[in-house]
């Protein structure tokens, strides 16, 4: 299917959720011998998602985050995957490789000018990748109520993975 088919964005601010969902469906697959907490997978669970995002990913590249978003995934690799070393190296490789290949591009949002009134709510991600999508074309990917809720608050586009899900399947041969 050519690019030029895709109606969703491209350049996509990925969330934690999706980000670190998407990396662990990936590392599930890789390595399949390795246990961790299957329900931190997320929306990706079920597994009818992984494929759909995969596509979206490699049409809508670059993607885009925050520097928080990465060191925020690191500790739900642990907190919430319960993934320990060695597991945790893997993961780590595993995330360093697909994140290249879908051009993840991060911009920091540097702490002391962030909004005050923002991160007071939000915390320091949230706000980060608030920030971001303010800019022109910005466009959060997401499945975080609280977040998507701030996005339409501040007239943000959203996009769900049940968004990417409905194109994926409009595009299918």
């Amino acid at each position: 299917m050519p690019a030029t088919a895709l109606s969703l964005p491209r350049r996509p601010l990925v969330y934690t959720d999706v980000l670190f969902g998407f990396v662990l469906w990936q590392f599930s697959i890789k390595f399949p011998e390795i246990q961790f907490k299957r329900s931190a997978l997320g929306p990706l669970q079920s597994g009818l998602l992984g494929k759909p995002l995969l596509w979206y990913f490699k049409l809508a590249k670059p993607l885009q985050t925050s520097p928080h978003v990465i060191a925020e995934i690191h500790g739900w690799a642990m907190s919430r995957a319960h993934l320990y070393r060695p597991a945790l190296g893997y993961f780590w490789s595993l995330a360093h490789e697909e994140l290249i290949r879908f051009g993840l591009e991060e911009e920091l949002i540097r702490f002391a000018e962030m909004k005050l009134e923002t991160l007071r709510s939000f915390g320091p991600t949230e706000t980060a990748i608030l920030a971001l999508a303010k800019r022109p074309g910005g466009v959060v990917l997401t499945e975080d109520g609280r977040l998507r809720g701030e996005c339409a608050h501040q007239e943000i586009s959203v996009l769900s993975c049940s968004d990417v899900l409905a194109e994926w399947q409009e595009n299918q041969v």
